[in-house]
């Protein structure tokens, strides 16, 4: 996994936790300040390049715009309305990193 992915991974595990269980991952009191600066520039890296890509298929798309502009700072019903363009490209990429559910057998 590259620095990429690896943010656009952090930006889809913010996102869900915001949309599906209204947690924003910000908010954790466990986080000190400088835990919580470092999750927000990976949030917000991984909010930039996800709403890039999603703007190079629909480029008048006013919601990924607004993400793109206000990244993890975005309001949650902006985000949770996000979330719904992209939940599929979630599912992929979930897919595509979760372990092979048919390992090879081991001898």
């Amino acid at each position: 996994m590259d620095a990429g992915e690896f943010v656009t991974a952090h930006f889809y595990q913010f996102i869900t936790a915001l949309a599906l269980k209204d947690i924003h991952l910000l908010d954790d009191p466990s986080f000190s300040d400088e835990d919580r600066a470092a999750h927000q520039l990976a949030y917000d890296w991984g909010s930039v390049l996800v709403s890039h890509s999603f703007l190079q298929n629909h480029p008048g798309n006013p919601v990924a715009h607004w993400v793109s502009r206000q990244r993890s700072a975005a309001p949650p019903p902006v985000l949770r309305a996000f979330f719904g363009l992209i939940s599929q490209d979630v599912a992929q990429f979930i897919t595509k990193y979760s372990p092979n559910d048919n390992p090879p057998n081991a001898e």
